[in-house]
């Protein structure tokens, strides 16, 4: 689809297969093009297809007022077009420009999409910074010691992990509030109020039958558009400043986290790397994994407390939804809990069935861009992948 500056009029003998007779006003040169374009590439231009008023089919306008043309298309490949339940353009959009916007409805048959996890779709999200208050730390804490005399050692170990899990949530939905959602708007209100009135004209236009009202109409329009894009850049040159003015002082202060998330906004680049993992020798990773030399024993409340201490902040919490601050709030409490799982299941060689899953994640490395680590983030708790 786009401006394709192509009528095709609405004449279709011999051509029923890739386009309607529907069509507005007469085919010309570009026209002919966009008809063999669509011939050989078996496509149907929907534009042509539905019936509609003469109106409803206007895709441009002349600045005079006068002229109208179907120029801009939306094509579907044949085998969709019984798909296509309408093509048609919204002349109230208020686009900012002399072309009406085309929109095409469908009605189509869409695939099992696979999701996440129930229990990783109902996780919230924690304000964790709210941890480093005393008072809220400590409600957190003494919730948590209390539901953890409700942990039943003797059962299973999917139950008792449940339970384990159970009680740092619990606790957390009771103490810790909710992360807010924060629309960082850049355009100021009196941008909005200038788009709020080029629209309001927008409308004013279509609703006009006076010739020379619609003159007047479109004139000041024009001059609304033109106070809308000065303004709009006037607020994205003053979004970026005020980004460029944190990031200075997030990298005086040392504060790589916020600098990386300043970048991250103002880069806006997503990578989608998919080509094979090397190492550093050029060696293609396979799935035979080294053996290491590990002990086997089961670990200590003191050594679980201290990879409890050992967590980093501000991480992402895993499938089970359990961030590291709520194990360091108390890594006391945290660490009797989560001892008493760990040794279940290291005697009877079994864990839980959630702990099973996990998101392989690849870290491209600066040296060779296919070079990369492979990080594996798993669904329990925190303190296991440190063990």
């Amino acid at each position: 689809m786009g401006d394709l500056n192509a009528q095709v009029g609405a004449d279709n003998y011999g051509m029923e297969r890739f386009m309607g007779k529907n069509g507005l006003g007469s085919r010309y040169e570009n026209g002919d093009l966009l008809v063999d374009f669509c011939n050989a590439n078996r496509l149907v231009i929907g534009g042509t297809v539905f019936k509609h008023k003469t109106c409803n089919k206007v895709t441009w306008v002349h600045p005079d007022g006068h002229t109208e043309n179907q120029m801009d298309h939306i094509m579907i490949q044949q085998r969709w077009r019984k798909s296509m339940c309408d093509v048609r353009n919204i002349r109230n959009a208020d686009v900012g420009s002399d072309h009406h916007l085309v929109v095409m409805s469908l009605k189509l048959k869409t695939a099992a999409v696979l999701r996440q996890s129930q229990n990783a779709a109902r996780n919230p999200k924690f304000n964790t910074n709210a941890l480093s208050d005393p008072d809220i730390s400590r409600s957190y804490t003494l919730n948590c010691r209390a539901s953890s005399l409700n942990v039943s050692v003797d059962s299973d170990v999917d139950e008792m992990w449940g339970e384990i899990k159970s009680v740092f949530m619990e606790a957390g939905s009771e103490t810790v509030p909710r992360r807010a959602r924060v629309s960082d708007s850049w355009i100021y209100q009196d941008t909005w109020e200038k788009i709020e009135l080029r629209k309001l004209l927008k409308l004013q236009i279509n609703a006009e039958t006076d010739v020379q009202r619609k003159a007047e109409l479109r004139n000041e329009y024009r001059i609304a558009h033109k106070m809308v894009y000065r303004c709009v850049r006037r607020d994205r040159r003053v979004r970026k400043d005020g980004l460029a003015d944190n990031a200075k002082k997030a990298a005086r202060r040392g504060d790589i986290r916020e600098l990386y998330q300043i970048a991250k906004e103002v880069v806006r680049k997503k990578s989608n790397n998919n080509h094979p993992v090397i190492d550093m020798d050029g060696t293609l990773l396979g799935a035979e994994v080294p053996q290491l030399n590990i002990d086997i024993e089961p670990p200590l409340v003191a050594e679980i407390e201290t990879a409890i201490n050992l967590l980093k902040n501000n991480k992402a919490a895993g499938l089970d939804g359990v961030p590291a601050e709520f194990l360091k709030a108390d890594p006391a409490t945290a660490a009797n809990i989560l001892h008493q799982l760990i040794q279940s299941f290291w005697e009877n060689e079994t864990y839980p069935r959630e702990w099973k899953d996990g998101v392989i994640v690849k870290v491209p490395k600066k040296v060779i861009s296919r070079t990369a680590t492979i990080g594996v983030v798993l669904p329990f708790c925190p303190v296991s992948r440190q063990l």
